[in-house]
């Protein structure tokens, strides 16, 4: 886990079956989500995501 100048940078390593990628990084994202919102350690947003107008 990486912070800086405000973002969170999580990167991990994990095996899965090819067929199953999607479902995995879904699921992943969710429960990561879970925990942070859960703790309230971070406001999650994808990198994909636009800032809210």
């Amino acid at each position: 886990m990486k912070l800086d100048g405000g973002e969170m940078v999580l990167r991990l390593l994990v095996t899965v079956d090819p067929a199953r990628r999607f479902d995995a990084e879904t699921e992943l994202r969710r429960r990561i989500k879970d925990a942070l919102d859960r703790e309230r350690l971070a406001s999650w947003r994808s990198s994909d995501e636009k800032e809210p107008s």
